[in-house]
C-alpha cells in the first residue's frame, strides 16, 4: 500500500513538473529574423570577440527576456533579400534598420535607437581632395562620382543630394574593388560599417575616410506589421531596459 502511494505521489510530482515545462516552453515565443549579409559592424558571427552589434543587442534582448528567442541572426541575407521578407511576414524582426518614409509604411519601428551612424565618404589614400559637405561633392560632377551600395537607404540621400550616383554593386566589397580602380572617386557610407570593412579587408594604408558635414542618423528595430502587437511591446520594453542600463551604448562603443 505504501509503494502505491509513493508510486503515485512521484507521478503526481513528475506531471506538475512537466506541466510547469510545458507552460514555460509555451511562453517562449520564437522570432525569425536574418543577418544582413555584407555588414560586419552589424553581424560578424565568425568573431567570437566582436559578434557585430546587432548580434550582441540580440544576445542581449534573450538574456532579459526568457519569453523571447530569436532564430536566424546566423543564417546571412543581403538587405535587398531581408526587406520583403520582413513586409510579407516571412521573418518577424530585422535589428538595425535605417528608418525610411518609404520603409515606415512598410514595418513598425521600436523608437529606441540601438546605436546612432554618421554618413562618411572613403576615397583612396592618395586622393588629397577636400570637402566639407555635400555641395562640396556636387560641385565636382562627373569628377565626384559616388559609389553607394545597392539597397542601401542611402542612394536616396545622395540622390536627393544631386550627387552623382553609382549603385550597381551589391556590396560593400565590390564598392572598394571599384574605388580602388578608379571607377569613382567616393565610397559613400556609414562610419563604423566602412572602418569595419576596411580592416577586415585589410585596406589600411588604400584607404581613407574623409569625415564632412553630412548627416548622422540612428538605426532602430523594425518588426513585421504581422507581429502581434503584444510581442511588439515587450520587444520595445525590453529595448528601453537595455538603453537604461546603458548596455546599449557599452555594445555600440566597442565598435567605434
Amino acid at each position: 500500500m505504501k509503494k502505491n502511494i509513493f508510486f503515485i505521489a512521484a507521478m503526481a510530482i513528475v506531471t506538475f513538473s512537466n506541466d510547469v515545462q510545458a507552460q514555460a516552453q509555451a511562453k517562449v515565443k520564437t522570432l525569425k529574423t536574418y543577418a544582413q549579409d555584407s555588414a560586419l559592424v552589424k553581424y560578424n558571427v565568425a568573431d567570437a570577440a566582436k559578434p557585430g552589434i546587432c548580434s550582441e543587442i540580440i544576445k542581449k534582448v534573450e538574456s532579459i527576456d526568457p519569453d523571447i528567442k530569436i532564430t536566424g541572426a546566423t543564417e546571412y541575407a543581403p538587405l535587398s533579400r531581408v526587406e520583403p521578407m520582413l513586409e510579407s511576414g516571412q521573418i518577424d524582426v530585422f535589428f538595425c534598420l535605417l528608418k525610411s518614409a518609404e520603409r515606415i509604411k512598410k514595418y513598425n519601428y521600436a523608437s529606441i535607437p540601438l546605436y546612432t551612424i554618421k554618413h562618411v565618404m572613403a576615397v583612396r589614400a592618395d586622393d588629397d581632395v577636400k570637402i566639407s559637405n555635400y555641395e562640396d561633392v556636387r560641385k565636382l560632377g562627373k569628377e565626384g562620382t559616388v559609389l553607394v551600395t545597392f539597397g542601401s537607404t542611402l542612394v536616396k540621400t545622395a540622390q536627393a543630394e544631386k550627387l552623382t550616383v553609382d549603385d550597381s554593386a551589391k556590396t560593400d566589397e565590390q564598392n572598394f574593388s571599384k574605388l580602388l580602380d578608379k571607377r569613382a572617386r567616393f565610397f559613400y557610407g556609414q562610419d563604423m560599417t566602412l572602418l569595419t570593412a576596411i580592416k577586415n579587408a585589410k585596406l589600411e594604408g588604400k584607404v581613407k575616410i574623409i569625415e564632412a558635414n553630412f548627416k548622422e542618423e540612428p538605426l532602430y528595430l523594425a518588426t513585421s506589421k504581422k507581429l502581434s502587437e503584444d510581442i511588439f511591446n515587450k520587444l520595445q520594453a525590453d529595448l528601453e531596459k537595455l538603453k537604461k542600463s546603458g548596455d546599449l551604448d557599452k555594445i555600440s562603443a566597442k565598435y567605434k
